[in-house]
């Protein structure tokens, strides 16, 4: 990966938190520059879902890759920014693959995902966040903020509740191996005062990639 000019924050949180709402209002306010979701670049390129073992690990592959290319993104404007936002990052597809996994119990698939994403990020295709940000929001909340999504769901299996706590538990796994705060986004709202927070974590923070790179592999290790 390259040199950093700058840090990079990830903001994660379940869908329709309102993540790409506060990115924008951020990017606008303070001049950041913002990294797509991976999940946005595939809305329209996406392959076909099938019901498959064999096709869902190609679909899998597919997400993989998508995240290794919004981390290259991340990484070569870290070298002419200053402050570097990601919309969301790898561990939001994992948190929704693990969630998957305790739904249908496919140890053979998920074990594929882990092992795919330990590789990743000990060849530095994904890269390691200076700061990890969740916006804390309630399943009621953003259930009706999804209504307004041009992806909406109608499954709503992304707002049942056991689904829900499966996600959630991979992200506060993550933060407490990182640097991370975490914003309660139904009080908290003004991006004004969201990024004197994250400017406070900024400065405070000690950090060793290399650490926080191993930390996180043993993580998921123990998952599969």
């Amino acid at each position: 990966m390259y040199g950093r000019a700058g840090n990079l924050i990830v903001i994660n949180g379940l869908v329709a938190c309102g993540r790409s709402g506060l990115i924008k209002n951020l990017e606008e306010k303070f001049k950041t520059y913002s990294i797509p979701s991976a999940h946005s670049l595939a809305v329209k390129t996406s392959p076909e879902i099938y019901s498959s073992k064999e096709d869902f690990v190609a679909k899998q592959q597919y997400y993989v890759e998508l995240d290794k290319k919004v981390a290259l993104m991340a990484s070569v404007a870290l070298r002419d920014h200053k402050c570097v936002i990601m919309d969301c990052n790898y561990v939001a597809s994992l948190a929704y693959d693990y969630a998957l996994f305790k739904e249908n119990k496919n140890m053979e698939v998920f074990k594929w995902i882990i092992d795919a994403y330990i590789d990743a990020i000990e060849s530095l295709e994904l890269v390691i966040p200076d700061l990890y940000v969740f916006l804390d929001v309630s399943n009621e909340m953003r259930k009706k903020r999804s209504e307004t999504l041009p992806y909406f769901d109608e499954s709503q299996r992304h707002f049942d509740e056991e689904f829900s706590k499966n996600a959630k538990y991979i992200h506060d796994e993550i933060m407490k191996l990182t640097n991370s705060l975490v914003i309660n986004y139904e009080k908290e709202i003004s991006p004004e005062r969201i990024f004197a927070k994250i400017e406070a974590c900024l400065r405070n923070k000690a950090y060793d990639y290399s650490l926080e790179r191993k930390k996180i592999v043993n993580f998921l290790k123990s998952l599969a």
